[in-house]
């Protein structure tokens, strides 16, 4: 009697938080793109007296950034050399740009400033298919190009007991049932009370911010984020959550059309 009822409310809650993982990390993705472009034009200016102390004599620039967690050393080769004076900068794409790093880092010249610029930096130049990762304490580490980056951040969120998730998924069932019925004034009840035990169980609760380089390294950043972040719950003594399928990330609210 009591199989159907509890399959019921782990595959409530598995989808609620399959669905919530899913908009966080399409809104994240979106942040990213956004944040890569402006950054590739913020960052220009960073590592100029770097290359200054150097040489005394004009060589290209090199951008050494922090870009989602990773250090990178982007060098510029002035762009009139790499366009015969006929482009400014301004008028370039930013797929111009970053074709034109790729081309300088390849060069001679370009490794030669990159190892200073990491130097600078103390650290020393990462062998190939690698880079800089800055993890959660602030030290950097090596990181193959081929595996993704998976790190962790407590956000405040829903963070119930045992017995307040146990009355969570009681209410979450009596919901489904009542949209079921068309019991509107039900529906509206429910709804305030789940909304009042969510704020009463607030607390710390992780979130996974997943990042990569390469297809191969894309191919595992779902199921690393899945692992480490229900490690981080067990951690944070929120196994319970784990085992009900429950995310303790804030409910992504509908919009209407833009």
């Amino acid at each position: 009697m009591l199989k159907a009822p509890f399959s019921n409310r782990l595959f409530l809650g598995a989808l609620a938080f399959f669905v919530l993982c899913v908009g966080g990390s399409l809104l994240y993705m979106q942040h990213v793109k956004k944040q890569s472009a402006r950054e590739l034009a913020e960052t220009q200016e960073r590592i100029k007296a770097i290359t200054e102390k150097q040489t005394p004599t004009a060589e290209a620039p090199v951008e050494e950034t922090l870009q989602h967690g990773r250090v990178h050393a982007a060098p510029r080769e002035p762009v009139e050399t790499l366009h015969d004076g006929s482009q400014s900068e301004t008028s370039l794409t930013l797929e111009e740009k970053i074709r034109a790093h790729q081309q300088w880092v390849a060069s001679a010249e370009g490794q030669k400033v990159i190892n200073a610029a990491y130097k600078q930096a103390g650290l020393e130049p990462p062998p190939p298919n690698h880079y800089y990762v800055k993890d959660e304490n602030g030290v950097f580490q090596l990181h193959s190009i081929f595996e993704p980056v998976v790190q962790i951040r407590l956000i405040d969120g829903f963070a119930p007991t045992p017995a307040q998730l146990e009355r969570y998924l009681d209410l979450q069932e009596s919901l489904s049932d009542a949209m079921r019925r068309d019991a509107y004034a039900e529906v509206d009840r429910i709804r305030s009370e789940i909304e009042t035990l969510r704020y009463e169980a607030r607390g710390k609760v992780p979130q996974a911010i997943g990042s990569w380089m390469t297809k191969a390294a894309k191919s595992k950043v779902d199921f690393a984020m899945r692992e480490k972040t229900a490690q981080a719950y067990r951690d944070l003594g929120l196994g319970h959550m784990v085992k009900a399928g429950v995310s303790g990330l804030p409910e992504i609210k509908p919009t209407g059309p833009h």
